[in-house]
């Protein structure tokens, strides 16, 4: 069913279908396949972070650890998005997704094109932002 269904068609819905059981089963397939380019591309950090050794001169080292700082920066953001993926899936599974954690509002399809683990609104993730800065 989720491979006829493409972005245009979810956002030429009515409002009043917001998170039907297409919408629903269209962003399940999206975080699914997410969650499985997001855990590849961590595997490949993981492999890259222990198979690097480098005994070469100084300056094959510092290059050496660039690209190390560099793959675990990359771990690091995965494994977070990892989480946020699984917590939609989690959303969605339990028929709280697509809503704002703190107020309840729908958070809108064309913010969860942009993010489908997005957990707020945009007007909350701003202010949640602001306090942070």
């Amino acid at each position: 069913m989720t491979a006829t269904i493409d972005k245009e068609y979810l956002l030429s819905m009515p409002e009043s279908a917001y998170m039907n059981e297409e919408q629903r089963a269209f962003f399940m397939d999206y975080l699914q396949r997410l969650r499985h380019e997001t855990q590849a591309r961590l595997n490949e950090a993981q492999t890259g972070i222990a198979g690097r050794r480098c005994w070469g001169d100084a300056m094959d080292r510092a290059v050496a650890e660039g690209n190390q700082t560099f793959l675990l920066r990359q771990a690091e953001r995965d494994t977070k998005r990892l989480r946020r993926i699984d917590a939609a899936i989690e959303r969605l599974r339990h028929d709280d997704y697509g809503y704002c954690l703190e107020s309840g509002e729908a958070i809108g399809l064309k913010r969860l094109l942009l993010d489908p683990a997005t957990e707020y609104t945009q007007a909350v993730q701003s202010r949640i932002e602001r306090k942070r800065h």
